[in-house]
């Protein structure tokens, strides 16, 4: 499996107000910059997760992505086997997952200073991966995700911004992850 829509709902409040320190910004026009939540709002959203899974919880940021690039490229994400977003702008994108023909490059990230390096991400040529599935995210919506095989954010409506709460999860496979809301 590549996604689910999951019916979970963030508490309102201003996440862009509530993070405590930046993180890293990946790619090489800087198409998605990663904040840590501050205590106050990593409790909030954790709340609101079955409480089986609160160990397993790598880390809750918050995800801006102001790019002029209407395209983020088929990638694996960095360290990361499982998403949960909370999309809070969504700039009209869809995100689409592949499985990969080939191998794809390792994942470029902007800042040499950032918190994590390279741990497993990748970057996929379009000509090196196979188009399998979809789905557009509305503002408010929150997905299971993935994030171990390839994926891409099509269609990002320029110059709206992209904004989402996401929960990471770099031990717990898709599937597991998926369990424990049953």
């Amino acid at each position: 499996m590549y996604y689910q829509k999951l019916n979970l709902s963030l508490p309102n409040i201003n996440y862009a107000d509530h993070t405590s320190h930046y993180l890293m910004t990946y790619g090489q026009k800087k198409l998605l910059t990663y904040y840590r939540l501050n205590e106050f709002a990593t409790d909030l959203v954790a709340a609101i997760l079955p409480s089986s899974l609160k160990p397993y919880i790598t880390c809750i940021d918050y995800v801006y992505s102001g790019t002029t690039c209407p395209v983020i490229m088929p990638h694996i994400d960095n360290g990361v086997k499982t998403n949960i977003n909370f999309y809070i702008e969504t700039a009209d994108a869809t995100t689409s997952f592949y499985e990969p023909i080939a191998d794809g490059l390792p994942t470029p990230i902007s800042d040499p200073n950032a918190a994590y390096g390279n741990i497993g991400g990748k970057i996929f040529p379009w000509h090196t991966v196979k188009s399998i599935t979809s789905f557009k995210a509305n503002p408010g919506d929150c997905y299971l995700l993935n994030v171990s095989k390839p994926h891409s954010v099509i269609g990002l409506a320029v110059p709206n911004q992209r904004r989402f709460v996401t929960a990471m999860f770099d031990t717990l496979d898709f599937l597991t992850v998926l369990d424990h809301f049953s």
